[in-house]
């Protein structure tokens, strides 16, 4: 199933309008569509998150990103297993 809120462009413009959303989980993309999702990851401060990502990329070429923001840090981190799971990222090395 795909993340709820996206795509946005991954750059400092976007990333300053985030909100710190609370127990997210997002993905990073090469491109605008949620198919080849490069990377999976979970935070409670996802502008913070997204903006160590756009300067310390996991991988390179990653353009967009997508959210979703969830009720607790039990479903966070059960969302985050089953979409790494689900939609194997190639730069996720844990939880394959």
């Amino acid at each position: 199933m795909p993340l709820k809120e996206g795509p946005f462009a991954l750059n400092k413009e976007t990333i300053v309008t985030r909100r710190n959303d609370g127990f997210c989980v997002y993905a990073l993309s090469r491109s605008a569509s949620q198919i080849g999702i490069a990377y999976v990851g979970k935070s409670t401060t996802l502008r913070d998150r997204l903006n160590y990502w756009f300067n310390n990329p996991p991988g390179l070429g990653l353009t967009h990103f997508f959210a979703e923001a969830l009720g607790s840090e039990a479903a966070m981190n059960a969302r985050e297993a089953e979409l790494i799971k689900e939609l194997k990222p190639a730069l996720n090395t844990l939880l394959k």
